[in-house]
């Protein structure tokens, strides 16, 4: 979940996953009154891409930034940002194309600098290959 305060409004990022796949999972971002907790608007995956995760969002002048995850056409997680205007429109997006199938990159964080750009950091998780405990050779 990742939550960010815009124009006086909450705004809440929650991703559903009802499989173990990533592929599966749901993001919905609902705005809320931060006194009330009455949820004012709420969208769901209305961008052109399968977002996986959104680890963390950050208010902007013109609306929120978003770091997390997404899969593309490769099939792999790589990690994304996303800019959203107030009503969680896409206003562009960066993917950082991960090229290992066996592994995931994601951002977790996104700061904005003071020159108007941004900075995010994120992990890469990766798997180390299978050793023989007799031999210790590698099974690849």
């Amino acid at each position: 979940m990742a939550l960010a305060y815009y124009q006086d409004e909450l705004y809440v990022a929650i991703t559903t996953n009802e499989a173990s796949l990533l592929v599966d999972n749901e993001i919905s971002i609902h705005q809320l009154n931060p006194s009330t907790g009455e949820i004012l608007n709420s969208w769901e995956e209305q961008w052109d891409i399968n977002v996986t995760e959104l680890y963390e969002m950050i208010s902007v002048s013109d609306g929120l930034v978003c770091a997390g995850s997404v899969i593309e056409e490769n099939e792999f997680t790589d990690a994304l940002i996303l800019k959203l205007d107030e009503n969680a429109d896409e206003i562009w997006k960066t993917i950082v194309i991960n090229p290992d199938p066996e592994n995931r990159a994601y951002f977790t964080e996104v700061v904005q600098t003071t020159d108007g750009n941004y900075v995010a950091a994120g992990e890469w998780e990766y798997s180390l290959p299978e050793f023989d405990e007799v031999n210790g050779s590698s099974n690849d």
